[in-house]
């Protein structure tokens, strides 16, 4: 996904489609952070791996 949105940032069709990817991108890293914290509550508590 990360590199998806990097592509069409560099792409750069139009302001609003360069946005779009932007905010994107952003949220791409949130989310894996997210998942990232479950899953190492998970690991810790012996229920993941």
């Amino acid at each position: 996904m990360e590199q998806a949105c990097k592509d069409g940032i560099a792409d750069n069709l139009d302001p609003a489609c360069v946005k779009v990817f932007q905010r994107s991108l952003e949220h791409s890293w949130e989310i894996m952070k997210m998942a990232m914290t479950e899953m190492q509550s998970h690991m810790k508590k012996g229920k993941w791996g």
